[in-house]
């Protein structure tokens, strides 16, 4: 597979919100390790720069607002979009081979709750599907997919439960 890096397609930043296409993106697996459907919440982590500028693109941000600003950092540029897509449908030792974008209306609302936030403390599992038990949701099931293996210039988390 070629390095996303050797195509030239680097993770981008647009200047103000008027340029900005921010996405969610998930897959939906029919039988997700033996367990049954789920639903893959995919989310972006650890950027080292703001996605953008905050107050134009979360609606009443809170300067210093961690939940906001991780809301907002978690979305997918157009470009990432588009190198998580391929790279799921040409990985064959990934764990899903499908990804369904939704464009995020901006600016986002100032009550988000990141997706890290339900990621904190539970399973996690990497990109060839190894799972990492370190505290299992009783209440929901929920997994969280940690992804850090994927040949992408930025790093890609998946939150799942099942459907």
């Amino acid at each position: 597979m070629q390095n996303s890096k050797e195509i030239g397609n680097e993770p981008v930043v647009a200047g103000n919100v008027s340029e900005f296409k921010l996405y969610r993106a998930y897959s939906i697996e029919k039988n997700f390790q033996n367990l049954g459907p789920f639903k893959i919440h995919w989310f972006c982590e650890g950027r080292n720069e703001p996605i953008g500028p905050y107050d134009q693109l979360i609606k009443d941000y809170k300067k210093g607002n961690v939940n906001q600003e991780l809301g907002a950092n978690e979305c997918f540029t157009e470009i990432e979009i588009k190198m998580l897509r391929n790279y799921l449908k040409q990985d064959k030792n990934c764990i899903c081979h499908n990804l369904r974008s939704i464009r995020r209306t901006l600016p986002i609302p100032g009550n988000i709750i990141p997706h890290s936030r339900w990621c904190e403390g539970l399973m996690k599992m990497n990109a060839q599907g190894e799972i990492f038990i370190e505290n299992l949701n009783p209440m929901g099931g929920h997994l969280c997919l940690y992804s850090g293996d994927f040949d992408l210039p930025f790093k890609v988390v998946g939150y799942c439960h099942p459907i």
